[in-house]
């Protein structure tokens, strides 16, 4: 599985790639740290699966999610955000999000990746 980590946060997206080269399912995690570099590296590489902050700078984390699955519906994309609130979960499902979990849920997501696994939708 190729993955793409787009966050801002340079220390998260560090952690966030260590772990997973750590884990045998996954070949190659690339990096950006706004939503322009998600897009153009998403665009580039095609990766399996994108994980994507909702606030990133310059091109929001819902916008880069609408844009990458109008042009490309088969790409996963699952949207972190610090918030844990229904109202951004809905937005990043309505934004065409496979899932969207609050990043104090990040264990999940890194569990179902750990296992070669896409995270589950969490659409109700």
């Amino acid at each position: 599985m190729t993955i793409l980590v787009a966050d801002d946060d340079s220390l998260f997206r560090s952690l966030l790639k260590r772990f997973l080269m750590a884990e045998a399912a996954v070949s190659v995690v690339w990096e950006a740290q706004n939503g322009e570099e998600a897009t153009l590296a998403a665009e580039a590489r095609r990766p399996d699966l994108v994980i994507v902050d909702m606030a990133l700078l310059r091109i929001s984390g819902l916008e880069v999610t609408r844009l990458l699955k109008s042009k490309h519906p088969e790409m996963k994309v699952v949207v972190l955000s610090g918030y844990h609130e229904e109202a951004y979960e809905r937005a990043a499902l309505e934004s065409g999000a496979d899932a969207y979990y609050p990043k104090s849920k990040c264990r999940e997501v890194l569990q179902h990746l750990a296992e070669g696994q896409t995270p589950p939708s969490t659409a109700k």
